[in-house]
């Protein structure tokens, strides 16, 4: 790879970089705990939208599981969004950097 492309290529990955962080802005996803009693909404910008909690937790009347779930359910919507993004980067770096690669 001459060395230009290579900065080329690097150049195209950050404007690939930030384009990808304003689209997951607008992203959001959810995780679950529980078995669904516990849902949390999330950006792919790692921002905390909502918490939905099942009415059958009151009736359970346990703060620590409830707390428990809440962070399983956050964490949860935090992984997808992270597998998110590095399944967009991973499928999209072969076209930065792969192409370029030579077997000599």
């Amino acid at each position: 790879m001459e060395i230009f492309d290579f900065f080329k290529n690097l150049k195209s990955f950050r404007e690939y970089s930030e384009a990808l962080n304003k689209e997951m802005q607008n992203k959001t996803f959810e995780g679950s705990s529980g078995g669904g009693m516990v849902t949390a909404i999330v950006t792919g910008g790692m921002q905390l939208v909502k918490i939905t909690i099942s009415d059958a937790i009151w009736q359970l009347n346990d703060k620590q599981m409830l707390e428990d779930l809440i962070v399983g359910a956050v964490n949860d919507a935090f992984q997808k969004v992270q597998s998110n993004i590095l399944e967009n980067i991973s499928s999209n770096l072969f076209n930065f950097l792969g192409n370029n690669i030579k077997n000599d």
